[in-house]
């Protein structure tokens, strides 16, 4: 069943790009699921936050102005928002902002404005602006956790 009419759901997990460089899968170096397979489990969750390298990445598909990648095929699933970084993520920037995403979450923020929380936590920490800007919001931004 998975995480399927879920209002929030956190994935912390690897993922990758194959030798085209679009994203390939999901998984903990055991077991692996493409977008598809993964997405199937997620339709209908609210809002889902993705500690999964490149899970943001989006690329066309040949011939067509579908966009390819674990975000679109979250969307086309049923979810309403995702929020997920389009490139590596750096390691350390979840444990500085999970904890203001989520405090904002609480007080009942959109999941743009929560996203925020969590940037500016995260700009405390870091110079450079690339960790803050690490985890983007795809879908609907004025989603909200009831």
């Amino acid at each position: 069943q998975g995480f399927r009419d879920s209002q929030l759901a956190m994935i912390g997990a690897h993922g990758g790009t194959g030798v085209v460089q679009y994203f390939l899968a999901v998984g903990d170096r055991v077991v692996q699921f493409s977008p598809a397979n993964f997405a199937a489990r997620m339709g209908n969750t609210g809002g889902a936050v993705l500690a999964i390298c490149a899970s943001g990445k989006s690329d066309a598909q040949h011939g067509s102005e579908e966009a390819l990648g674990l975000a679109a095929a979250l969307l086309r699933a049923g979810v309403r928002c995702v929020i997920a970084p389009p490139w590596p993520m750096y390691v350390d920037v979840m444990d500085r902002w999970l904890p203001a995403f989520l405090q904002a979450v609480d007080e009942g923020a959109t999941m743009s404005a929560a996203v925020q929380r969590g940037r500016v936590a995260v700009a405390e920490r870091f110079d450079h602006p690339l960790p803050k800007h690490q985890l983007h919001v795809y879908g609907d931004a004025a989603y909200r956790v009831r």
